[in-house]
């Protein structure tokens, strides 16, 4: 019976099959990567640090700390990191990059890759530099080329490819220049005031237990200001931000499933309609309720599993691609293995919500009577409210997607969260589809043709398909606009920097005593002084009389020890910028009297770090000097702003004298103009260092279009289902209206006037739709813009008619397609072959 029944329905239950395929396919696929990432994570754990230990300094070591390092033992080397211009002599063009001294045998894991491949090694033996790839292709410079590097000139020795523990994305925005570090001196770029970061590498024994010996050394540490990372830490902190990603793509996953489940339902919902005069006349020939229930069942399960097989396969074909696609946003290499856990835990988990699901429309098999087989089209069926059978598969339906998503994120407030979210989105799909049936049943147009009449009397007439077919064209369109909106979003923000009268051009690491000259040189140029700031490097010394290292030795504090022992880098002025709010206390912008404490403003996030608040008194070391502050206000700053922010802002009168240098921000509307004046500066002052936020502002577009396209890629999953569900439902929807299209063409409707009702019908739909998804795209996205963002919201109006028009017109066109071939067979045809 199972094989008859499937035999006469091939394309209602290829739908099913297809629903179910897509689905499982999405989580195969994302898990077995998930789990190839981990493999990966786990093999190369070494490899991301490069070494067994990293110790790091603002400042060059003191002997102490010397002392301290050649203590530990083991193998080590040192690098310097800095930022600073570079340029081509060749092309004559210039580049902020982050130059790596490096001493040679690192990294002890994994290696520099390179081409040539040995030039990872040459390069330490000469003045040659390993350039990052995209430099060389920006400025179409060739190895053996040569970079200046300050004052000395390197011979480019070979592209840099990648870096342990890198992604190559970074380098679109911070380039890196490694050299050797005993030419380092030449380029004579190490300064006092400078900002560089000393780093020390370790080797050790194997089996050395690298976390004991950190938690032994930590009070010097903390003494000497040295911060260290372990491979373990290494692996949490690449892990954190992927383990997000992660957590996306498995929601993304999920709501593929969901949607091919939707379909699931939708498919034996309109397969079971047509059987049930079938199954009322089974009935009266003496076959039990319970085993006609089961062929059902059987059938369901059957394509089920047909489902699960081909998007297994599906899954595994697709994550062969994953790696490619997101490579470049990858810290490490991840090998291609097939996932066996994966495949079966999406297996498992594709095959139970489609039962699940399929198992909701069947449920009404159990309530047909012999009786039906005479009245079915006026025997009124239980609905779900009446209906036990269906609380309890909802209840599972709920429990087996909730233990999905707590097996995948270990949190359980994701699944509460992520089933709220899913939830209001249906519900207030179905309340608005539901409100649109009771209206137009209640004030139902009858002076308008007869054309309009039909069709809109096909929304509420019984065996409507208003509901579901609302709530998958709207969820379609809900990812689609959600997906355009958070774009804008974040375009937005990169574009905020670029509005007129903000500053293009940065030129930083400018020493007290250059100051004069290079303002000189920048109004010779007739551009303005937009920012004049001076920058002056400090340690937190004590908070409420209590030193930091004893905080940060405590185990039960609850404050972040980055936050205790980093550097901070502050400036002084009266007023406050447009990046900048005032969220509690007051901000007097000078020092009024000797007497008076030092107010300060600090920035609302430190604030909450270090857990203080208005009045708490805090002790900055600047360069030995102790200054006593006391806070006077909180700021809350716009970080997100291509512009200098500060987490501890003086008032005038207290830092003048303090060790400093300077910021200059500029206007350019010219590029030849900002290229001379970069290029005047850096023939005078080498050490100074040049942002052209023009160029950043490009990188930063490049990036922006390089993760919407994996956004656009992840997402596809989901989208296609939700075609898929659209396709299936429209079509589906077609069986419904058999008896009123055969009906109308026996009282003499011409073929026209019944495709006119059909169009009418699905262009109602196809609104309410397209309006109810775009609706709560834009509700959520406002949510995103407003607490995730932190942007103003505003709507690409373009954007959002093209997608109406286009979800609209695909509707229009699915609907009248896919009842054109009723119209053109004769009536009695289609009785007999029951469609």
């Amino acid at each position: 019976m199972v094989w008859r029944e499937t035999r006469a329905t091939p394309k209602r239950l290829t739908i099913y099959i297809c629903s179910m395929a897509l689905g499982v396919a999405a989580v195969v696929a994302i898990q077995s990567f998930g789990e190839n990432l981990n493999q990966a994570m786990d093999q190369q754990a070494k490899a991301l640090l490069g070494a067994d230990l990293v110790i790091r300094s603002r400042q060059p070591l003191t002997d102490e700390a010397q002392a301290l390092m050649e203590s530990l033992g083991g193998e080590q080397s040192r690098e310097v990191r800095f930022s600073s211009m570079v340029r081509f002599p060749n092309s004559n063009a210039m580049r902020l990059v982050q130059v790596r001294a490096l001493e040679k045998n690192f990294p002890y894991y994994g290696r520099l890759k390179t081409e040539p491949h040995q030039a990872a090694q040459t390069f330490f033996n000469s003045p040659a530099a390993l350039v990052d790839d995209r430099i060389l292709q920006q400025y179409a410079i060739k190895i053996g080329d040569s970079v200046k590097i300050g004052e000395a000139t390197f011979i480019v020795a070979g592209k840099l490819i990648r870096i342990p523990g890198e992604a190559i994305v970074t380098s679109l925005i911070a380039p890196k220049i490694y050299i050797s570090i005993s030419y380092l001196e030449q380029t004579q770029l190490v300064q006092k005031g400078s900002r560089i970061s000393y780093r020390t590498y370790f080797k050790f024994k194997p089996k050395t237990d690298v976390e004991q010996l950190v938690q032994n050394i930590q009070p010097a540490l903390n003494q000497y200001h040295l911060r260290s990372e372990t491979v373990e830490e290494q692996k949490k902190d690449v892990g954190r931000p992927m383990e997000n990603s992660y957590l996306f793509l498995d929601l993304v996953a999920l709501v593929a499933l969901l949607l091919g489940s939707i379909g699931i339902a939708s498919a034996v919902h309109v397969h079971i309609k047509q059987k049930l005069e079938t199954v009322s006349t089974l009935h009266c020939l003496g076959v039990p309720v319970t085993q006609t229930f089961y062929i059902y069942v059987l059938q369901t399960v059957v394509m089920g599993l047909i489902g699960v097989l081909l998007g297994s396969l599906l899954g595994t074909s697709v994550q062969q691609l994953m790696p490619t696609i997101l490579n470049d946003f990858l810290p490490l290499e991840v090998p291609i293995v097939i996932s066996w856990k994966a495949i079966f835990q999406a297996a498992f988990m594709g095959f139970s919500l489609s039962v699940l699901f399929a198992l909701l429309p069947l449920s009404v098999v159990l309530n047909i009577s012999p009786l039906n087989s005479l009245r079915l089209s006026y025997e009124n069926q239980p609905t779900a409210i009446k209906n036990p059978m269906k609380w309890l598969i909802g209840g599972l339906i709920v429990v087996t997607v909730y233990s999905f998503i707590l097996m995948q994120s270990k949190h359980w407030s994701h699944g509460i969260w992520f089933l709220a979210a899913i939830a209001g989105v249906f519900s207030v799909l179905g309340v608005l589809s539901w409100i649109t049936v009771c209206l137009v049943r209640r004030f139902f147009p009858h002076f308008w043709s007869y054309i309009w009449r039909q069709g809109l009397a096909n929304l509420y007439r019984p065996n409507n398909q208003t509901v579901i077919l609302i709530m998958t064209i709207g969820l379609s369109t809900f990812l689609i606009a959600t997906l355009v909106l958070v774009q804008n979003i974040l375009v937005q923000q990169v574009l905020q920097a670029t509005s007129e009268g903000k500053s293009n051009l940065v030129l930083f690491d400018i020493q007290t005593d250059q100051r004069q000259t290079i303002l000189d040189m920048v109004r010779a140029s007739q551009l303005p002084i937009l920012q004049d700031v001076p920058i002056v490097t400090m340690r937190l010394s004590a908070i409420n009389g209590t030193p930091v290292e004893e905080i940060s030795a405590n185990p039960d504090s609850e404050i972040a020890k980055w936050a205790l022992l980093r550097e901070y880098r502050s400036t002084y002025r009266e007023n406050l910028t447009d990046s900048e709010k005032l969220i509690a206390g007051r901000w007097l912008g000078k020092k009024q009297h000797l007497s008076v404490p030092n107010e300060i403003s600090l920035e609302e996030g430190i604030a909450e770090r270090l857990g203080v608040s208005l009045g708490d008194q805090l002790v900055f070391d600047v360069q030995g000097v102790l200054i006593k502050t006391t806070i006077g206000s909180i700021r809350r700053v716009e970080w997100r702003r291509i512009q200098t922010n500060f987490f501890v802002l003086f008032p005038p009168g207290i830092l003048e004298e303090a060790p400093q240098f300077h910021v200059l921000a500029t206007r350019t509307d010219s590029a030849h103009t900002s290229a001379i004046l970069q290029q005047s500066i850096l023939d005078h002052f080498p050490n100074v260092s040049a942002i052209d936020l023009s160029l950043v502002l490009k990188t930063l577009d490049d990036v922006l279009h390089n993760i919407a396209f994996v956004i656009r890629c992840i997402s596809l999953f989901s989208i296609f289902a939700g075609l898929l569900v659209l396709v299936g439902s429209i079509a589906n929807s077609r069986y419904q209206r058999v008896q009123e299209s055969i009906l109308l063409r026996t009282l003499g409707a011409s073929q026209n006037q019944i495709i006119q009702i059909t169009v009418v019908e699905y262009f109602f739909l196809g609104i309410l739709a397209a309006t109810t998804g775009l609706i709560l795209s834009i509700v959520f996205s406002w949510v995103l813009a407003l607490f995730l963002f932190e942007v103003n919201f505003s709507i690409e109006f373009n954007s959002l008619i093209m997608i109406f028009l286009a979800v609209t017109t695909f509707v229009l066109l699915l609907g009248g397609v896919s009842n054109l071939s009723l119209c053109r067979r004769p009536p009695l045809e289609i009785l007999r072959t029951k469609v």
